[in-house]
């Protein structure tokens, strides 16, 4: 087994290359994986080249939206009024979980009921 076996963990969220590489031998229990492109840990487990992703994004608490989907949500395009108006969010049971002026996108993480976050 050399070190040239080897190759890069894919980010289960936008399934970019993370900083971490395993071998065909390695094995790994919930082990926080970060990702330097989207700057989320997963919970991972590899056994015998096989990654299971123990904690993922949720699709029924999660929402991504471009800011071209949410100017036209809103019938507005999206500027900086934008971060007033994410405060009143947890009224409507959601939160902003995460801007991307680089990928254009938005994250809401949907609130549980009767909380605040």
């Amino acid at each position: 087994m050399s070190l040239l076996d080897t190759h890069w963990i894919l980010c289960p969220v936008c399934r970019g290359k993370t900083r971490t590489q395993i071998r065909e031998d390695t094995v790994l229990e919930n082990f926080p994986l970060f990702c330097p492109k989207c700057r989320r840990t997963s919970l991972i487990s590899i056994r015998g080249q096989k990654t299971e992703y123990l904690c993922q994004p949720d699709a029924k608490t999660q929402l991504t939206l471009t800011f071209d989907e949410i100017a036209a949500l809103a019938g507005t395009a999206l500027d900086h009024s934008f971060l007033t108006c994410k405060k009143e969010l947890p009224a409507y049971g959601y939160a902003v979980g995460k801007i991307s002026m680089k990928q254009q996108t938005v994250i809401f993480h949907k609130l549980p009921e009767g909380g605040s976050q």
